[in-house]
């Protein structure tokens, strides 16, 4: 399976970003095959949590609703504080994105 291996600067910019607290690797799996990508893709996304993984929200799929939370930590529930008082109504939000900052 063909992967792409992207080094990741330290990036204490984004709330959210995955290389917040230090540099590092992100791994991207590449196919054009359509069949089985699916069930592939949830399970990239269980070994990268295996393995302390951070997930990229648009991204990573099937993520745990509270394995952001562990892996950002304060972060996370500061931004869940911030994005709910900036949209308060969510118009901002979509089914998708709900699961995690709802």
């Amino acid at each position: 399976m063909p992967t792409v291996g992207f080094r990741i600067d330290h990036d204490p910019s984004a709330l959210l970003s995955p290389s917040y607290d230090e540099p590092m690797i992100a791994l991207r799996a590449i196919s054009t095959q359509a069949k089985g990508w699916d069930n592939f893709a949830i399970d990239f996304g269980d070994f990268a949590r295996h393995w302390g993984g951070s997930p990229l929200f648009n991204q990573t799929r099937e993520v745990a609703s509270d394995y952001p939370a562990q892996v950002f930590g304060s972060r996370f529930d500061f931004f869940r504080k911030i994005r709910r008082q900036f949209d308060p109504e969510n118009r901002m939000m979509n089914t998708y994105l709900s699961q995690y900052f709802l």
